[in-house]
């Protein structure tokens, strides 16, 4: 009996590592596989992509949509959204919204610095031969 319970324990022993490297192979084949499914699917997307693009009437659509060109002879009508404002609004809220971001990831001591030498630049230019100003605020001199 104890031969047997002995044998038992040695195959478990033996057996266990080799079933565990088994089922991570087994896990590890279906992920090539959903992978290698996945990237079929994209192949196959971007052939369709590319067989399209060898299409004239296509390249033509896509240069008169995304680029605004015409043919010879057309005439190209642009419209646009009154409520979103002219072209100079838009571009003034794209470049406000990247100076706020860009200031945002700028560092504080960086902010800091430049404000210090804009402020030790102020003045300089407004009275340069150092004239005093007569009819100024508060009858002070700049």
């Amino acid at each position: 009996m104890l031969t047997v319970a002995l044998f038992a324990v040695v195959a478990l022993i033996v057996v266990l590592p080799t079933f565990a490297r088994y089922l991570d192979k087994q896990q590890e084949l279906r992920d090539a596989k959903s992978r290698l499914s996945t990237v079929q699917e994209h192949n196959a997307e971007l052939e369709r992509e590319l067989k399209l693009w060898k299409d004239d009437d296509y390249v033509k659509t896509q240069a008169r949509k995304r680029l605004g060109y015409v043919m010879p002879g057309q005439t190209l009508y642009v419209v646009t959204d009154p409520s979103r404002g002219t072209a100079t609004e838009r571009l003034q809220k794209k470049v406000d919204s990247v100076n706020r971001k860009r200031r945002a990831a700028t560092p504080w001591y960086t902010t800091m610095w430049d404000s210090v030498k804009i402020a030790g630049q102020s003045g300089k230019a407004d009275n340069v031969d150092d004239v005093p100003v007569v009819g100024g605020k508060g009858g002070a001199n700049k």
